[in-house]
């Protein structure tokens, strides 16, 4: 199978989510591409660039990872598109992109990481392309269906890699609490900061974990902040911390939530989207509404005032991330992939187009 990945740059989980499952494609015989938009930056971007580079370093390289061909291009075009049996838009604008190629291109997929509602035109542009879908949760689909889509839906959760994430004794005392920071309307900032605040009034001495792409201002003074931080960073952060929490307002996935998980960490998570597919209210966290900073700060006091129950939502939490092995991923995406390409076989084969009709996976 020939596939490629067009995704809107090098940098975010996003990237590292495709770059994994691209790779678990190629271990496996498939010849995989991932392809992105040459970045404009300007001169006054590359000054940027490079000052958040010395000041704070750069994000993870994911791209590096990959064990296929990286190309950046200028135009998507059949050139560059390349002769694919499936090419796949991540995200609303390489959808729209890559409807455009010529369909000698390959089958044409929209592999969906979340809703996009600050881009909604496009947005709606895009979700009513009648195309294969490839969601990594459930609500999607839900949200797809509700906009009157009848398009095949395959659902590919994200996974984690144990041999990276897990509760790592050496890392210090578990004695903290942690959350991602991020200025973005969909992390809603000003809920998270206000959650620190409250748990800091009721637990002054706690440390606070906190990282992200932005640098937090007007948090508490306890608050350890990292912007790029490495993954052996983030797994003792995700093992010093009892509680992880997450206060965005819509998450496609919320990978560091898992990866919390998986390192022992009891959650609380507001209803936003991704995190209801493994977040199981009062087994292994609490999922509480969306934009509501006292009931974050309310639930993971709970969690911390009940040795107990915080041990053994700890350990349900640690068994739930279990269930989510890349390996697993790259099974349901390469079953989608090859069923998406047999019912175009079939449709051309018969002669007529193809029907769409709902299939979840």
């Amino acid at each position: 199978m020939r596939v490629t990945f067009v995704i809107p740059g090098p940098a975010g989980g996003g990237t590292r989510s495709v770059t994994t499952l691209a790779n678990g494609l190629v271990d496996r015989g498939h010849s995989a591409r991932i392809i992105y938009p040459k970045a404009r930056r300007g001169l006054k971007g590359a000054i940027r660039y490079a000052y958040v580079g010395v000041r704070f370093g750069h994000r993870q390289d994911w791209l590096r990872e990959f064990r296929g061909e990286v190309v950046e291009y200028t135009k998507l075009d059949a050139s560059t598109g390349g002769d694919n049996d499936v090419v796949i838009g991540v995200g609303v604008d390489c959808m729209l992109a890559v409807n455009t190629l010529p369909n000698a291109c390959g089958r044409k997929v929209h592999n969906c990481h979340g809703m996009e509602p600050w881009i909604q035109e496009r947005m709606d542009r895009a979700w009513a392309l009648p195309v294969p879908r490839i969601i990594c949760a459930s609500y999607l689909e839900t949200e797809m269906r509700r906009r009157g889509s009848d398009d095949p839906i395959y659902l590919v959760p994200n996974g984690v890699d144990a041999a990276q994430y897990y509760a790592d004794a050496s890392a210090g005392p578990r004695d903290g609490v942690g959350t991602v920071f991020h200025k973005g309307v969909a992390k809603d900032p000003d809920t998270v900061r206000a959650a620190l605040w409250k748990i800091h009034e009721r637990h002054p001495e706690r440390p606070l974990y906190v990282f992200g792409t932005s640098v937090p201002k007007s948090v508490p003074p306890t608050v350890r902040h990292a912007r790029f931080p490495t993954i052996d960073q983030a797994r003792a952060w995700y093992s010093r911390s009892l509680v992880w929490f997450c206060g965005s307002r819509n998450e496609g996935f919320s990978m560091p939530l898992l990866e919390a998980m998986a390192c022992g960490c009891a959650v609380v998570s507001t209803d936003c989207g991704g995190p209801a597919d493994f977040v199981e209210d009062g087994r292994n966290g609490y999922l509480v509404p969306v934009a509501d900073a006292n009931a974050l700060a309310d639930r993971v006091a709970d969690i911390l005032a009940d040795q107990n129950q915080c041990t053994a939502m700890a350990e349900a939490a640690r068994q739930t991330a279990d269930a989510y092995s890349w390996t697993g991923a790259v099974d349901k995406l390469e079953a989608a992939l090859n069923e998406i390409l047999a019912r175009a076989s079939v449709a051309v084969s018969n002669g007529t187009t193809e029907k769409v009709v709902r299939h979840s996976s």
